[in-house]
């Protein structure tokens, strides 16, 4: 018999996933199960829920290989659990020649892995277990390194096959769960290492805002949700003004300084970073770079270019802005 915690829990993350369509009747849903707390967490409520919501649930776990016999010894957690659940568990691992050195390299390599699961058969979604501590983190890492409405945004409750269940839920609630339910998890050491921004965040300055506000994480999504509308409403305007000012070519992207600069100031912003988009390489622009764009736009004095990321080069010939791209 579950609890009044667990209960609450299983009940959020189904209400989650029935009101935002998160799962669909004859749904393949792997967890990307790492055998941290927040992942067995989502593994243990997707299991119950399986059967009432019509999916079929597996696991598949990416192995980095950065923390040496901790890696290991997580893979074999993994391995266990699934077993031990009669679940199907797909595993990967990172074969190349040289380490991962950074979270961003692990990431890649990680999301890489998923993609091709994803593509392994019709109607595959990966569940990740994100929570609402990871959304708060993830805003005031984006909002510290620099970032506009869009990174604001935070992580998405769903992207094309992903999606996070455990999203509304905080971290204490989860653990909370598995104390309850007693079940194991893993502890990552790399997440005590405060070397990396996530961490000092999370260990330094989230708990003095929890002092100033014990709801921090609710208020968080509230306004994250908040700005993932604006930002919504504000693209989807941009996009209309985009086709009708640009002017492509092979890897280049060109539109009026004029026209542009009849934009309203959040609609130049739009269009810059979707120009960078048909280029492919919004991603790795930062809100600097944007920044410094439109300040070299917006004096427009005579030939100007600036060198950016990727061997990219924004250009201001005869009252044109191009991006360029080397083939």
């Amino acid at each position: 018999m579950l609890k009044n915690s667990q209960k609450s829990l299983l009940v959020q993350v189904q209400k989650n996933i029935e009101q935002n369509k998160l799962i669909m009747p004859g749904d393949f849903v792997y967890v990307a199960l790492s055998g941290g707390a927040d992942s067995v967490c989502l593994f243990d409520i997707l299991d119950k829920l399986q059967t009432k919501l019509n999916f079929k649930l597996a696991a598949c776990h990416f192995n980095h290989r950065m923390r040496g016999e901790e890696s290991e010894r997580d893979q074999k957690f993994v391995q266990e659990i699934c077993q031990k659940r009669g679940v199907e568990l797909k595993l990967g691992s990172f074969s190349g020649k040289n380490a991962l050195k950074s979270e961003l390299e692990a990431r890649n390599a990680r999301y890489a892995y998923f993609e091709k699961i994803l593509t392994s058969k019709r109607g595959v979604k990966i569940a990740l277990a994100h929570n609402a501590n990871d959304l708060s983190e993830t805003f005031l890492m984006r909002l510290i390194r620099g970032t506009g409405l869009k990174g604001m945004r935070s992580i998405p409750l769903q992207r094309k096959n992903f999606f996070r269940p455990l999203l509304p839920c905080t971290r204490e609630q989860i653990l909370c769960y598995l104390e309850e339910e007693k079940l194991p998890f893993m502890n990552d050491s790399s997440n005590k290492n405060t070397a990396y921004l996530r961490n000092k965040i999370r260990h330094n300055l989230l708990p003095r805002l929890l002092e100033q506000n014990p709801n921090f994480y609710q208020t968080m999504a509230t306004n994250i949700r908040i700005l993932s509308e604006d930002f919504d409403y504000i693209d989807s305007v941009a996009k209309k003004k985009y086709k009708k000012l640009v002017i492509l070519s092979k890897n280049q992207v060109g539109f009026k300084r004029e026209e542009w600069l009849k934009l309203h100031p959040a609609l130049r912003f739009e269009v810059l970073r979707l120009a960078l988009a048909e280029l492919g390489v919004e991603q790795d622009i930062s809100s600097l770079h944007l920044g410094s764009i439109y300040q070299m736009i917006e004096k427009g004095v005579g030939k100007k270019s600036l060198p950016l990321p990727h061997s990219l080069l924004c250009s201001l010939i005869r009252g044109k802005i191009i991006l360029s791209k080397k083939p």
